[in-house]
C-alpha cells in the first residue's frame, strides 16, 4: 500500500510540474535572467583578441610605416571634423524640433478655439481632448494567448508639454500571476491638432516569482481620425537585467464627450517568449 501511494504521488508530481513553467514564468525568466551565451561569447572574444594581438605583433611592427602616411592622416582628420560638425548640427536641429512641438502643446492649452483672430485654423484644445489629455483614466481587459488573461490599468496626468503616467498590467495564468508596473515622466509634443507624440522615461517593476526593478522607455502616439475616433500606439521597452522586454499596444478608441470605449491588441515579448491578445475597455478624459 505504501509502494502504490509513493508511485501515485510521484505520478502526480510529474504531471503537475509542466504546468508550473507557463508563459508568464518564461516571460519573467527571459526578461530578468542574463543570457549565459552572451557571457561565454564575450569571454571567447576577449581571449581571441588577446591571441590575435599576440600573434599579430610581427605584422604590426612590419607594417608600421603605413601609419605614417601623412595624406591619409590629414584626410582622416578632416573627415572626423566634418562628421563632428554634422553630428552637432543634427543634435541642435533635433533639440529644436523637440522644443518647437513641445511648445505647441502649451499653445494648444492656451487656446480653446480652432480659429485664430484672422480666421485661419490654429492650435486648439477642447476640454476632454483625447490627443492631449489633462487627466485620463483607463481600464481594459485582456484575453491573451493560451490561458493568459489580464487587466490593464493606466492613469495619465499632464499640462502642456509635461506629464506623468502609471500603468499596471496584471496578468494571470492557471493560478500564476505576473504584474508589470511602469511609472513614466512624459515630454508631450503636438504636431498640429490631430497628432501627438510623447517621449517617456521612467522605472518599471516586475512582480512575479520575484520582485525586479528596471529602466523603461516609451513613445506613445495618438492620431485623431475624426471628432469621436482616434488611434493610439503605445510601445514600451524595458530592461530588467535579462533580455530586453517590449510591450506594443495598439487600440482604436471611440469617445463621446468625456467617456470612451477602446479595443485593440497588445503583446509582451522577451527573448523567444511572447504573450499577446485582444483587449477591450473603458476610459475617461478630462
Amino acid at each position: 500500500m505504501t509502494y502504490k501511494t509513493w508511485l501515485t504521488s510521484l505520478l502526480i508530481c510529474c504531471l503537475a510540474n509542466p504546468s508550473l513553467a507557463g508563459k508568464l514564468d518564461d516571460l519573467e525568466t527571459q526578461a530578468t535572467t542574463k543570457s549565459k551565451s552572451s557571457s561565454k561569447s564575450s569571454g571567447s572574444k576577449s581571449s581571441s583578441s588577446k591571441s590575435s594581438s599576440s600573434s599579430g605583433g610581427y605584422y604590426n611592427s612590419s607594417s608600421h610605416h603605413h601609419d605614417d602616411d601623412d595624406g591619409n592622416a590629414i584626410e582622416g582628420a578632416f573627415m572626423l571634423i566634418f562628421l563632428t560638425v554634422k553630428a552637432i548640427e543634427l543634435t541642435f536641429e533635433g533639440l529644436g524640433v523637440l522644443a518647437e512641438h513641445g511648445g505647441d502643446s502649451f499653445s494648444r492649452y492656451e487656446q480653446t478655439s480652432n480659429k485664430s483672430d484672422s480666421g485661419e485654423p490654429s492650435l486648439f484644445r477642447k476640454e476632454g481632448d483625447p490627443i492631449l489629455p489633462t487627466l485620463r483614466l483607463s481600464s481594459q481587459w485582456l484575453n491573451g494567448s493560451g490561458d493568459v488573461s489580464g487587466q490593464l490599468n493606466r492613469i495619465e496626468a499632464g499640462f502642456g508639454a509635461f506629464g506623468v503616467s502609471h500603468t499596471q498590467n496584471r496578468l494571470t495564468e492557471a493560478g500564476d500571476k505576473l504584474t508589470i508596473k511602469n511609472t513614466l515622466a512624459h515630454y508631450r509634443m503636438s504636431f498640429g491638432n490631430d497628432f501627438s507624440w510623447d517621449l517617456a522615461f521612467g522605472k518599471g517593476k516586475m512582480d512575479g516569482n520575484k520582485n525586479t526593478d528596471g529602466n523603461v522607455f516609451a513613445m506613445p502616439m495618438r492620431l485623431r481620425l475624426n471628432q469621436q475616433l482616434h488611434l493610439e500606439y503605445f510601445p514600451v521597452w524595458s530592461d530588467y537585467g535579462g533580455r530586453r522586454m517590449s510591450e506594443h499596444q495598439f487600440s482604436l478608441n471611440w469617445q463621446k464627450e468625456k467617456v470612451g470605449l477602446s479595443t485593440g491588441f497588445k503583446t509582451f515579448s522577451a527573448g523567444n517568449t511572447s504573450v499577446n491578445g485582444l483587449f477591450a475597455g473603458l476610459y475617461v478624459n478630462f
